[in-house]
């Protein structure tokens, strides 16, 4: 009966892993803003994301600034040069992680999933704009706000909004099958062992399912993105790719320490054991 009971709750502990790991993730690097911003930080050094928003911006300002057409041309190509030279900037890093947090408010701001994803890309327009406004004879002021919209909102964002709750849901009961699955089991060795393959086999799904549901959702954001908007898009999918994988690895090796570990101890209790009885 233990051991029956022990298998039932391996079963649901690895159900529940399969569902926790990629929910937490979303919960901890997505939905968090916190963890987005510090997700998207190290994107700041990607030289064709740079060039991408340098185009941008520097598109949007020149058309929106009302300046006259002697100076919208010149401008432009000031502004795109002081972009390549913006990480040199101090407060750069400042202004990408205020640009990030400022858009990650626009997505998930507690209302109804926004049909558009945008940015808000106005703190690094500002950190452009200044060392170039001094060349001009005019007042060139950048907007408070100046949203650029990347692409059309992939489905399940009203879901993913809701990944903290069931982030803890899953933690719970992957947890307490797993604690169970250990109490229950007739052998603790065994039973830690047979954890270490639940969670290999858990990492195996996720890897394998992150190579569908990733390039998945990317090809729906796509669909009807600008060339701004693929260029993000598609950095953005390697970074969370990346680091999901970081976290599959991470499961990956407790998972094999757990299996090892369980193994020797049956392996030393089974040499105990056959020495009492001689």
């Amino acid at each position: 009966m233990r051991t029956l009971a022990s298998v039932f709750c391996w079963i649901v502990a690895v159900v529940a892993g399969t569902v926790a790991l990629p929910v937490t993730w979303i919960a901890d690097n997505v939905t968090d803003e916190s963890g987005y911003v510090a997700l998207v930080a190290e994107l700041r050094d990607d030289q064709e994301l740079r060039v991408a928003v340098a185009e941008i911006v520097a598109t949007d300002l020149t058309e929106n600034l009302g300046l006259p057409d002697g100076v919208r041309d010149q401008f432009a190509q000031q502004l795109r040069a002081a972009f390549e030279r913006v990480g040199e900037i101090e407060g750069f890093d400042a202004a990408w992680d205020e640009t990030q947090r400022r858009s990650h408010a626009l997505w998930f701001d507690g209302h109804r999933p926004p049909e558009e994803l945008q940015l808000d890309v106005a703190p690094l327009a500002a950190l452009a704009v200044g060392p170039v406004a001094a060349q001009f004879p005019v007042e060139l002021a950048t907007p408070d706000q100046m949203l650029v919209t990347v692409a059309s909102a992939p489905p399940g964002m009203d879901w993913v909004e809701s990944a903290p709750t069931w982030k803890m849901i899953s933690l719970i009961a992957a947890g307490a099958a797993t604690f169970l699955c250990f109490v229950f089991a007739r052998r603790r060795s065994v039973g830690l062992a047979w954890i270490g393959v639940g969670a290999l086999l858990v990492a195996g799904i996720s890897y394998a399912g992150s190579r569908v549901a990733v390039p998945a959702a990317l090809d729906r954001m796509e669909e009807g993105a600008s060339a701004f908007g693929q260029v993000l898009t598609e950095t953005l999918a390697d970074r969370f790719q990346a680091s999901l994988d970081e976290w599959i690895e991470l499961l990956a090796i407790a998972g094999a320490a757990a299996l090892v570990v369980g193994v020797l101890a049956r392996l030393i209790a089974g040499r105990r054991e056959a020495a009492r009885r001689r």
